[in-house]
């Protein structure tokens, strides 16, 4: 029996410790190196973010098995070498798979990576987060109506987000459904070209577009995605719900509109002299301000989510690319075993 045929039994009794001691870090670290060097690459960035959450670990101690497992002079010391290892072995994870990428990205499996059917993708998310598998169809369907990504929102709670393509829309229907003497006044005193059928650049998120002919998201920025994963490795990819961005949303474009208030009630009565010019020019910036706060682009939130599932179906593929006969073993997975017990090499 080999080596990795022994670890394979092992990973049962070390996940079920790993269950039983959830503050324990040692475990924590000890059972995601194994999931590493056992290719379960995507259970092993789990278990590494799992442990980096723990903010009052039982572990590492002076004592603890092997010894000088853990290297510092007080526990802080100690917890802060673990944690240290954890944060290398989440990039070594991402550089695995970066390498694979650089190797397959031409190939017909690496392109099987680039897209995502919309199918497929709420599907994935229907079982573990209803709302975002929401938003991805309502993301969708919008888009196909509207042939944008991209609206505003009037914060009106009534309205219920109700969206509009042009900031021209959302004026009328402001004044129209929300009569407020503020409008008028504002409307004297901006520029019409801030509030008369401006619209926003839909190119401003390149990284997903969506076939109409395959229905599918495509992703083909995959080494923006290596990029952002190194730079936070313990973050990971995170989308923001919509319901809290929408929330989030009108509640600083409510409070900007207080400011408006607040200036237009504070408005010089001499429209000559200086000091109602600064006061409108203040005016101007607070709308544009609010524009940009009430703009919404769809992409902000499904780019996220499909790169979330992208990363966890690449993860899927490096095993069989690095098990595949003739294929030259990459990272340490292959190189030492023994790192379960030592520390966690660099990443190169």
């Amino acid at each position: 029996m080999d080596k990795k045929q022994l670890l394979r039994r092992a990973l049962t009794t070390v996940s079920q410790a790993a269950e039983n001691f959830d503050h324990s870090l040692m475990v924590a670290l000890f059972h995601a190196k194994l999931l590493f060097v056992l290719d379960n690459f995507d259970a092993a960035e789990r278990e590494c973010r799992r442990a980096l959450r723990m903010e009052t670990p039982n572990d590492p101690n002076w004592d603890d098995i092997p010894p000088m497992a853990a290297l510092g002079a007080d526990s802080d010391s100690r917890v802060s070498y673990v944690k240290k290892q954890l944060h290398v072995l989440l990039k070594q994870i991402i550089v695995v798979a970066a390498l694979y990428w650089s190797s397959m990205k031409n190939a017909p499996q690496g392109q099987r990576v680039v897209s995502v059917t919309v199918d497929t993708l709420h599907a994935h998310y229907d079982g573990i987060d209803k709302s975002a598998a929401k938003t991805i169809s309502d993301a969708t369907r919008f888009l196909k109506n509207q042939e944008s990504w991209s609206f505003w929102i009037c914060l009106n709670s009534r309205c219920d987000g109700k969206k509009f393509s042009d900031t021209s829309s959302l004026w009328q229907h402001t004044c129209s459904k929300h009569r407020d003497e503020l409008w008028g006044k504002l409307q004297s005193l901006i520029d019409p070209e801030y509030w008369e059928n401006t619209s926003q650049d839909d190119h401003s998120l390149v990284g997903i577009t969506l076939s109409h002919q395959s229905d599918a998201f495509l992703l083909p920025r995959v080494q923006d995605m290596f990029e952002s994963l190194l730079l936070s490795p313990s973050v990971g990819i995170q989308a923001e719900p919509f319901a809290e961005m929408r929330q989030r949303k009108c509640r600083e474009g409510s409070e900007i509109l207080g400011s408006i208030r607040e200036k237009l009630r504070m408005l010089p009565k001499d429209t000559l002299s200086t000091e109602f010019q600064e006061c409108c020019s203040g005016i101007e910036k607070l709308w544009l301000k609010f524009l940009e706060v009430t703009f919404v682009d769809y992409r902000e939130i499904i780019l996220p989510l499909a790169r979330s599932y992208q990363w966890i179906e690449l993860k899927k593929r490096i095993p069989f690319y690095l098990n595949h006969p003739g294929t030259r073993r990459i990272g340490f997975a292959d190189a030492n075993i023994d790192i379960i017990c030592g520390k966690v090499p660099a990443a190169q």
